[in-house]
């Protein structure tokens, strides 16, 4: 049995006892999988725990569900990142088209050796092995837009910024809504908080809520959901488990919640 640590931020580290099962480079990203006895599964991009067997359903649902029941239809959704489906099985819970774009072929790829779970999600999707910057230049438009990926460096730094929430919104059918993941409110929360202004910069509506993900560094993670019309819940979250069911109410004392915890946490 080995041990895994990540340097979440400098003078921060994470670290957890497992073997580690795979690790390989592929076209992007180096791509791990550790068996660790409280989390189960672990997949690793780069150095940085992106999910758990464990967690990912808190993860998940509470990345997907939120932008669905606000959005005027789901009729067609696209996944940014999310390679390992996760975030698509959620989706296709609506009856939605669903269309994964992922930079690196190897996460499906050990997503379905070491993840069925998860991966079951890509099964009715269309999966498309390409850059999310060069992929939102074409003519689609969609309903829902869902950020899976991972933090903002290497590959993923392009998609945290205004020009890339621009891209988007342009994309976006009339009533539709953007969402994503934003780091730790606690550990990333300067650049939490210089994301939230970007995605203000472009979008009318912002809220930004709490998500408990034990695996991850502080155990606390912040999400987004931006649109344009004022949020209203447009429909029932199907199948969530673990989601609050009275969603907005969540959403808007969440956004007060994190929004302090960033004004303390991004003070010098």
């Amino acid at each position: 049995m080995g041990v895994f640590c990540e340097e979440h931020v400098y003078g921060f580290s994470s670290c957890f006892r497992g073997s580690l099962l795979f690790r390989a480079r592929g076209k992007t990203e180096e791509v791990e999988v550790w068996e660790n006895p409280v989390f189960g599964r672990i997949m690793v991009i780069d150095g940085q725990v992106q999910l758990s067997e464990k967690d990912e359903l808190l993860y998940h649902e509470f990345l997907v569900h939120p932008p669905m029941v606000l959005s005027r239809s789901v009729d067609r959704v696209l996944i940014v990142g999310g390679g390992d489906g996760g975030a698509a099985r959620e989706a296709l819970r609506y009856g939605s088209e669903v269309t994964v774009v992922d930079i690196e072929p190897l996460v499906p790829k050990v997503s379905r050796m070491f993840f069925p779970n998860l991966s079951r999600g890509l099964e009715g999707t269309n999966l498309v092995i390409m850059d999310a910057f060069e992929f939102l230049k074409e003519g689609e438009e969609f309903d829902v837009v869902i950020a899976d990926t991972t933090d903002p460096v290497g590959p993923a730094e392009r998609l945290s910024t205004k020009d890339f929430f621009s891209m988007v919104k342009e994309k976006l059918g009339k009533g539709g809504v953007y969402a994503g993941q934003l780091g730790s409110p606690i550990l990333d929360a300067k650049r939490v908080r210089e994301t939230i202004t970007l995605l203000e910069g472009v979008f009318e509506h912002v809220l930004v809520y709490p998500v408990p993900v034990p695996v991850y560094p502080s155990g606390t993670w912040s999400m987004f959901v931006a649109m344009d019309e004022p949020p209203r819940v447009r429909r029932a979250p199907p199948h969530a488990r673990v989601l609050p069911s009275s969603i907005l109410d969540y959403l808007e004392l969440g956004n007060e919640l994190v929004r302090r915890l960033l004004s303390v946490f991004s003070a010098p």
